[in-house]
């Protein structure tokens, strides 16, 4: 076994004219913001002098373990990008083009409510059933597709554009599996009874907007175009066991529907052996990369270095409450799932669709820069009370924005809170149109100069609430289940 600490530097220093390990110790510069990143046990054992390479190895572990951790809470080809590319709070929009698929769950809300009176036993078994149900989704979706959003009953799966359409294809078929694997979601056993999760499952091929948005503070990941609400609209049509897709994929893939709406076609739902023939591979786990154990003790910083840097780039998409969580309980690699009273903030705004459409993709620059103006401020607003925005996700109409009070970070006072972050967005977003017609007066439209550019609505519940980490170790999100989130939905 090699020889660690102060006596493997000195075998890699030997016989050179090298400064002694001791020396090169000594003059380590530890990276700017380290000691956030570590336990004060191993933050202690790295400034004493015992030790001191393999101290080194197991804080830069500890980096790479929390880089990994936040890399779950991000699309992969977003967390790849990103550190790619390090830099904190990078706002930018492209257009994407291929095959989305939207998958809602009915099921979960009664479940959640079932075992709620079984306090954190309930929570342990819920927990276990959304997970084991994702981790099956998720699989399936990573063998032909990549995981755009998911929450606590929904999921976005993008497929990018292939030669002759062929992607069309796959998302059906990805469709077709998870329903398929629904029968082992049946009779579900609860204090109050058995119950059944129901999917159906919308498809639609086209463009729409990818853009992060926010600051080096908070940022968000945000889809939205005419490939987005057809997806939604095309799962609204449906019912439960049924997959429904547009024109422009029913076209593509030559398959004779059943019309559900204008536009709009329920197909066949195979689910025999012909499904368990994956397109592609399943995405690789993002690689942590080696470092030998003869590296030296500059080596190993510079590594720190570059693992610091990347999760400086990938923590603003993670609400900084869920951030602090995880870093408390970092060996754990989780946040216990709990029920606990939670005041819900959904909001739902609109009027980025009708920018995007009036300007095309030509300004998709400005919908970006419009749109991260409006979740920085929605942001503070909401932060500024103690508040938590959890995700932005398409909407049937618009986008929906969910923010919690109570959870994971709870006050006396949460409703009062609350409310007054909902009266200050509406300030906010008062200013903020005032702002954008003057700033983009000679891009619009007629009918749009007099605004407003973007309105929104919001609903405010208070009650208990399922809270918690919902997903498997490759995609994960910060979720609540629970009556009184539908309550804030219909308000």
């Amino acid at each position: 076994a090699p020889r660690r600490g102060t006596a493997a530097l000195a075998d890699l220093f030997a016989g050179t004219d090298a400064p002694t390990a001791s020396a090169q110790v000594e003059a380590l510069v530890l990276p700017q913001n380290l000691e956030r990143y570590l336990s004060p046990d191993l933050w202690r054992k790295l400034n004493s002098d015992s030790s001191r390479q393999g101290v080194l190895f197991n804080a830069l572990d500890r980096l790479r373990s929390i880089l990994y951790q936040l890399s779950t809470f991000l699309p992969a080809n977003l967390a790849q990008e990103k550190m790619n590319r390090p830099v904190p709070g990078l706002v930018n929009g492209r257009i994407l083009t291929g095959s989305l698929l939207f998958a809602d769950v009915s099921g979960f809300t009664a479940l959640s409510e079932r075992l709620a009176g079984l306090g954190d036993e309930g929570a342990e078994r819920l927990t276990g059933m959304i997970n084991r149900y994702f981790i099956k989704m998720l699989e399936i979706l990573s063998w032909s597709g990549g995981v755009l959003k998911f929450a606590g009953d929904a999921t976005l799966a993008f497929f990018p554009e292939r030669p002759n359409q062929e992607q069309a294809g796959w998302a059906l078929r990805a469709g077709q599996r998870m329903l398929r694997a629904m029968q082992a979601f049946a009779n579900l056993p609860t204090p109050g009874g058995a119950v059944t999760l129901k999917m159906k499952i919308g498809l639609s091929t086209g463009e729409f907007l990818a853009s992060s948005v926010g600051s080096a503070r908070r940022m968000e990941y945000g889809v939205l175009g005419p490939a987005v609400m057809r997806t939604m609209a095309a799962e609204g049509a449906g019912q439960a066991g049924l997959l429904v897709a547009d024109q422009q994929t029913v076209d593509i893939l030559g398959i004779i529907g059943t019309e559900r709406a204008p536009g709009f076609y329920s197909l066949p739902v195979e689910t025999g052996e012909e499904l368990d023939d994956f397109e592609i591979s399943a995405d690789r786990r993002r690689g942590r990369g080696a470092i030998p154990w003869s590296a030296s003790p500059q080596m190993i910083v510079a590594q720190m270095e570059a693992a610091i840097r990347q999760i400086e780039a990938l923590e603003p998409y993670v609400p900084p409450e869920v951030t602090e969580q995880l870093l408390a309980h970092a060996q754990q690699r989780s946040i216990t799932s709990q029920y606990r009273p939670t005041v819900v903030m959904f909001c739902n705004y609109v009027g980025l669709e009708t920018l995007l459409e009036r300007w095309g993709g030509d300004g998709a620059a400005r919908i970006t820069t419009i749109m991260s103006n409006y979740f920085e401020a929605m942001h503070g607003a909401i932060a500024r009370q103690g508040g938590t925005i959890t995700r932005i996700d398409p909407y049937s109409t618009g986008t929906k924005l969910l923010a919690l009070f109570g959870a994971p970070v709870a006050h006396e006072d949460d409703a009062q809170r609350a409310i007054r972050a909902a009266l200050a967005m509406n300030a906010e977003l008062d200013l903020l149109n005032q702002r954008w017609l003057r700033q983009f007066a000679r891009h619009l439209p007629p009918d749009l100069q007099d605004g407003p550019l973007m309105q929104h609505r919001i609903g405010l519940t208070q009650g208990q609430t399922f809270a918690g980490l919902v997903g498997s170790t490759n995609r994960r999100e910060y979720t609540v289940m629970g009556d009184e989130v539908n309550l804030s939905v219909r308000l």
